[in-house]
């Protein structure tokens, strides 16, 4: 595979940052809607786990400021918002 040009490289990442961004409107959705509880599960640490447990995705650090702040926004807890990304980096 040959290596990337500048703009293809630039559009790639640009679009890494988009998805991630749409990733965390999503956990956003599935906390609020409980999505936990309409699968079976019996928490969202359990939801998280189960479901995502062999993902590794975190915020990049000039982001999680803002990416936090967008979940507590939704009523989600500090345990809540780390336990996708614990979940997420501990496999």
């Amino acid at each position: 595979m040959a290596d990337l040009t500048q703009k293809a490289a630039r559009d790639l990442t640009d679009q890494i940052r988009t998805g991630m961004e749409s990733i965390y409107h999503l956990i956003r959705a599935a906390y609020t809607g409980r999505a936990w509880t309409a699968l079976g599960y019996g928490s969202w640490d359990e939801y998280v786990t189960r479901e995502f447990g062999s993902l590794h995705l975190r915020p990049p650090l000039e982001d999680r400021h803002d990416v936090v702040l967008s979940l507590r926004e939704v009523g989600m807890s500090t345990r809540a918002i780390e336990a996708p990304w614990v979940s997420f980096r501990s496999n």
